[in-house]
């Protein structure tokens, strides 16, 4: 799956130079985790079966999404 946001967040009042990164991370309960990237990270009391693994495994823990930008720098 694919999904996009536009977020709007203002930097008011910025004086000098500035760098910027942007981490967007899962969350466990509201995203899946990466399996079948990081397989072992479900746990195998709740995944024993293949309908089990192929859930979704939302609110399982697991290894979450994360993501970043390269720097950007931002002159005033």
């Amino acid at each position: 799956d694919r999904h996009s946001t536009l977020l709007q967040v203002p930097f008011n009042g910025l004086t000098s130079d500035t760098w910027f990164v942007v981490v967007v991370k899962g969350a466990d309960g509201v995203c899946g985790p990466m399996f079948p990237i990081y397989p072992d990270d479900l746990d195998p009391n709740t995944n024993s079966t293949v309908g089990q693994l192929l859930n979704g495994n939302v609110g399982e823990s697991g290894t979450m999404a994360l993501g970043a930008t390269n720097a950007l720098y931002f002159t005033p």
